[in-house]
């Protein structure tokens, strides 16, 4: 290594120098190296490389399992860089709802001992088994406390800053987003359901929208039709996917892998969480947030004087 001793980071051990002052993946000899072994065929890195001549027969794969899907996702146009309420299988009125809840304890007995004794209904599992490893922490900086922040396409935008959130009873579209996609008011459905954040309070939906939501890359991507709640609110996210559809996608989420797993025909794929987004989303959350009190206590300071 070049750099002086004196200046390096005894911290970080880099195995390619045998020395201190970087960690291995950060090491640009080593990178460096690889790409000249691999220009001069080295045999030990033949399985790494992908050969050209094996593109007609993964075409020929990716193209049996698109026609195999029932649903295929639109083309791409473009990029967009606790709740609960609205639509719900419970229904609207009070007493549906009630009876939402109780068709559970029927099924399942008002013994304890009755439930555990008698076997549960289980799903079928079409599919492998979804699991995490310790491969599935590459590239995540720990500690972390992020949001699950992750690429999707919604329709036939890419869309940026969308949070995976398991504890929303509904998927949500902001209203700029819905804009920025060449929709507006008379694409929604009229809906008198309320959404309900944390605080309890209650907030007006601007309507209700189906839209095609794609999750994975081809030939291990699904698409489905999922129902979006349209808010007109300012937010650092473009959209929050909810319980439903993580539901209608068999998925499985790990905050502390910030990855979301699900089974496709193709396979297992994954969405993976962008933790810089994630940060900057959240700092904006913070920063808006304490701003709208600011202003708010501003406001009530004044009318009172």
């Amino acid at each position: 290594m070049r750099k002086d001793i004196s200046k390096r980071d005894m911290n970080k051990f880099c195995r390619f120098h045998n020395d201190y002052g970087h960690d291995t993946d950060e090491c640009n000899n080593l990178k460096e190296e690889i790409e000249f072994l691999i220009r001069q065929n080295n045999p030990n890195l033949k399985r790494y490389v992908r050969r050209d001549n094996d593109q007609p027969q993964r075409q020929q794969q990716q193209q049996a399992v698109r026609d195999d899907q029932q649903l295929l996702p639109p083309p791409v146009a473009g990029r967009l860089d606790i709740i609960s309420g609205g639509p719900h299988l419970a229904g609207n009125s009070g007493k549906s709802r009630e009876k939402y809840a109780r068709s559970l304890r029927h099924e399942l007995g008002d013994d304890v001992l009755a439930v555990q004794e008698r076997a549960p209904k289980q799903p079928r599992y079409e599919h492998e088994l979804i699991t995490f490893s310790e491969d599935d922490t590459k590239h995540v900086r720990y500690p972390h406390n992020d949001p699950l922040v992750v690429e999707v396409q919604i329709a036939n935008m890419i869309m940026a800053r969308t949070m995976i959130d398991n504890g929303s009873s509904a998927n949500i579209l902001f209203k700029s987003s819905l804009e920025m996609m060449g929709l507006g008011a008379k694409d929604l459905e009229p809906c008198e359901h309320l959404i309900y954040g944390f605080t309890g309070s209650g907030m007006a939906l601007a309507g209700l929208i189906k839209l095609p939501l794609t999750v994975g890359t081809a030939p291990k991507s699904v698409t489905i039709m999922a129902l979006f709640v349209v808010l007109d609110i300012i937010s650092p996210y473009n959209a929050l996917i909810g319980r439903p559809t993580m539901y209608e996608l068999k998925a499985v989420t790990s905050i502390f892998h910030l990855l979301v797993k699900f089974p496709t025909k193709g396979g297992i794929d994954y969405l993976k969480g962008n933790q810089i987004v994630a940060r900057e989303c959240y700092n904006l959350s913070i920063a808006t947030r304490e701003k709208a009190a600011k202003s708010l206590k501003a406001t009530a300071s004044s009318s009172q004087q």
